[in-house]
């Protein structure tokens, strides 16, 4: 009767873990994918004003000067740019004579960023998109120039580095991961002193039950502090 009891309470406990960890991986689930697209459009952002604002204070100084006269302060401007991690790299496009200042990170495959700076000069008025450089994924924010007059000179476009981003949401989706693991865990331990405690009545009393939080998750410890008891 007693081994009876045992198996139904093994099977109950059995199904009742395995419904809580479902109810727990879909919950968490439905708020894992809200939290990362939210996470998602804040770095998206953030990394926008950050690009906007390198183009706005790089615009002031390049349309103070001549590109055609001062071409190597203009390449000192993309080399101090280009310092900062997070930028990839800077072109700048001289529309009069057709000349190209780059980054020394950009050496090849430059035309599709050419094309967005002169649609910029076109429409007169910034550019954005993300693409891939060289198997990197980016985000390129162009810009038109203009001189003193406010004639379009030519334009200017910013590479970003978007793998900082994608490494933030990775760390995002771990955290949750590891979160349910654990949940998961907590519920399973519990569910195996409920069924040793169907068992064996006095177990919980000769065995006092800790729920220890480990690196990997919750893990069950016992002390013996009573007698074992009958069943001991």
């Amino acid at each position: 009767m007693q081994t009876t009891n045992g198996d139904s309470s093994l099977r109950l406990g059995t199904r009742l873990t395995i419904y809580l960890s479902l109810i727990i991986i879909i919950a968490l689930s439905g708020y894992g994918y809200y939290h990362i697209m939210s996470r998602r459009d804040i770095l998206i952002r953030k990394m926008k004003t950050e690009v906007r604002s390198i183009g706005r204070t790089l615009k002031v100084s390049l349309e103070k000067v001549s590109l055609t006269r001062e071409m190597e302060y203009v390449q000192d401007l993309i080399d101090a740019v280009e310092e900062d991690e997070k930028t990839l790299g800077v072109i700048v496009y001289h529309q009069g004579k057709g000349i190209v200042f780059r980054s020394r990170s950009l050496e090849e495959g430059l035309d599709p960023y050419l094309e967005v700076i002169k649609n910029s000069i076109q429409e007169d008025y910034p550019q954005e998109e993300f693409g891939v450089y060289k198997k990197s994924p980016i985000f390129a924010y162009a810009f038109p120039l203009k001189d003193r007059k406010g004639k379009s000179i030519g334009g200017v476009s910013i590479l970003q580095h978007t793998s900082f981003m994608e490494e933030d949401i990775r760390k995002a989706k771990r955290d949750i991961f590891i979160a349910a693991l654990n949940l998961i865990q907590l519920f399973g331990a519990l569910n195996y002193v409920e069924f040793r405690a169907a068992i064996h009545p006095t177990w919980c009393m000769a065995r006092p039950v800790r729920l220890e939080r480990t690196a990997c998750g919750f893990e069950v410890r016992r002390s013996i502090q009573l007698s074992y008891g009958r069943f001991g």
